[in-house]
């Protein structure tokens, strides 16, 4: 088992999204059985994020909370493999206090086997506890941090190399649009980043390298795992800012991602700002939260910035189904009328948020200091996309080069998935809007290292030169003109990456024609072969073979014997 060292530290790191993953049966699609045990899933009213693990061997559901810290489960329990300490614990969830037994057994999450974790076992759950698809064993996994010594992350990341303990959560912005329940929402993965280019067969000129996440900057994190809010920016107009917390340094508001709430929580002011001013808005306070009904067409534009780099959110995810009435529901809420006077943070960010970023946290069981590196993925992947999901794990430099392959010979050789089942998914562009980025450090090749105050890495190879960019869906350049180099959404890179954007189109084209083409020969070979087939003889040839012929046919016309067949029995030779 592999540990953490002292001095790495809890890391937050968020990266937007250039790109999105649909649902549905698309050109662009891939058997995901090989990726089971990294797909997430939502639900209806995608309230939550689900993930497969496995209890003793036996399957369970869980919902990911990066608030608790602990693995909660209810249902049925198989009846071997797990060992009861004679324990309990009590835990508060949503203001419902839940005692449960702890048990203690070997635990599978991401391929990652815990022999002999400990589990609490609650005869039932809250509500908001969602029990997926009416799983026989459904619970939540904790992956908050700071990670405490003994939890359910903290485990988790020691099977992972010391320099990769971290986690990371992709949730698709276009899932779920039939509103069903067990809908393929994105990946979650520990100790490796996603590898799209693997995922989707190799189509990279098409995606972002999720592997840049790892050259961006920290954001500080306050030991309760919050990180500063440095400004909102409401329908292009900024917004005034202010805390509420008293601890909260230089007064800016904290913030924290609760997957486990789908709202983004915020005060009033803010939440007034963004809805207020829509035509046929109504604002219901409840106990515990307040939002505005709007209409389900409503378009609002919000950009938050964190550590200098604005996330520009998708007008799309900041509507949704109104669970307490009719039309649609403002994303953004209160914290209703039942608010404590001093509240532990200013804003929430749900899951609806999280399908504007790809969202990344590492931790360690030593040094409990907290610290997050925001990123902001805004260049095109055309080259290297990392390293094939369940492969292996890439050392990647600081600056977003690529280094070499290193890892553990064992880590290489990962559990084998014992999911079968298969989606279907395509890969699609979405208008996030406009972020520069700086670029990495100039060329360089040879062997070196790069480090951070938060990991480690070493590499070997060339570090490539990127200019900064723009995210997808942006077609003006980061001066301003109109250069079609800096539209994500055009095919870039070298003339083979050009050439993949358009390869399915031309090797349809090439099988067509190929079909047409044999289609023709066999058809005129067939025509040549049969009976008649052959070119029709002239009128005169028929006629002389008709006369030469034997037996003697009876003359034309009544004609008299040996006349010629051309004469005129008609004529008068008298």
């Amino acid at each position: 088992m592999r540990t953490a060292s002292a001095s790495s530290r809890d890391i937050t790191t968020l990266c937007s999204q250039a790109f999105s993953l649909s649902g549905v049966s698309a050109p662009l699609k891939r058997d995901l059985a090989e990726f089971a045990d990294d797909i997430t899933y939502t639900n209806a009213m995608q309230n939550a994020l689900f993930l497969q693990v496995w209890i003793a061997d036996t399957s369970a559901v869980v919902q990911l909370d990066t608030t608790a810290t602990d693995l909660l489960v209810t249902g049925l329990l198989p009846n071997s493999g797990l060992t009861n300490t004679g324990k309990t614990t009590s835990d508060v969830v949503k203001d419902v206090t839940v005692t449960g037994s702890i048990f203690t057994g070997d635990v599978m999450v991401d391929g990652l086997e815990v022999s002999n974790m400990s589990l609490t076992y609650a005869n039932s759950l809250p509500n908001s506890i969602v029990n997926l698809n009416e799983s026989a064993i459904y619970g939540r996994l904790g992956l908050a941090l700071p990670t405490a010594t003994g939890s359910a992350l903290a485990l988790l990341l020691q099977q992972a190399p010391s320099d990769h303990q971290y986690y990371t959560i992709l949730f698709s912005p276009d899932v779920n649009k039939t509103g069903t329940d067990g809908t393929f929402s994105g990946f979650f993965t520990i100790g490796e980043l996603v590898d799209l280019s693997e995922i989707f067969n190799g189509a990279s000129a098409d995606l972002p390298d999720l592997t840049l996440i790892k050259g961006q900057p920290e954001l500080p994190l306050t030991a309760t795992g919050q990180f500063s809010v440095d400004a909102i920016s409401i329908n292009a107009q900024p917004f005034q800012l202010k805390s509420e917390i008293p601890q909260a340094p230089s007064g800016k508001p904290l913030a924290i991602v609760n997957t486990a709430d789908p709202w983004i929580r915020a005060s009033f002011e803010v939440v007034s700002a963004i809805y207020g001013n829509v035509s046929g808005a109504t604002f219901v306070d409840q106990s515990t939260i307040g939002t505005f009904q709007v209409p389900c067409s409503t378009q609002v534009e919000v950009t938050v910035t964190l550590g200098g780099q604005d996330y520009v959110l998708d007008p799309s995810t900041l509507v949704r189904d109104n669970p307490f009435g009719d039309a649609c529901a403002g994303v953004f809420a209160t914290n209703g009328q039942a608010v404590s006077a001093i509240p532990a943070f200013d804003l929430s960010f749900g899951p609806h948020f999280l399908k504007n970023v790809n969202y990344s946290s590492s931790g360690s069981t030593g040094d409990n200091t907290a610290g997050a590196r925001p990123s902001n993925i805004a260049t095109q992947a055309t080259g290297s996309a990392g390293n094939a999901a369940g492969k292996g794990y890439g050392s990647t430099p600081t600056g977003g080069s690529t280094g070499t392959t290193q890892g553990s010979s064992s880590w290489l050789s990962r559990t084998p998935q014992r999911s079968t089942s298969t989606t279907t998914v395509t890969v699609t562009h979405t208008n996030v809007g406009t972020t520069t980025v700086a670029g990495p450090p100039p060329s360089s090749a040879g062997t070196g290292s790069s480090s951070s105050s938060s990991s480690s890495w070493t590499g070997t190879g060339a570090a490539a030169t990127a200019s900064p960019g723009v995210l997808a869906g942006n077609l003006e350049g980061s001066n301003g003109s109109s250069d079609n180099s800096n539209n994500l959404n055009l095919p870039s890179g070298s003339i083979a990456d050009k050439l993949k954007h358009c390869l399915p189109a031309i090797i349809v084209l090439a099988i067509v024609v190929g079909v047409l083409l044999i289609g023709g020969l066999v058809f005129c070979l067939v025509r040549r072969r049969s009976p008649g087939s052959g070119a029709r003889p002239s009128a005169y040839r028929s006629l002389h073979a008709a006369e030469t012929a034997e037996p003697t046919h009876v003359p034309l016309y009544g004609a008299e014997e040996g006349s010629s067949r051309y004469s005129d029995p008609y004529r008068d030779d008298k």
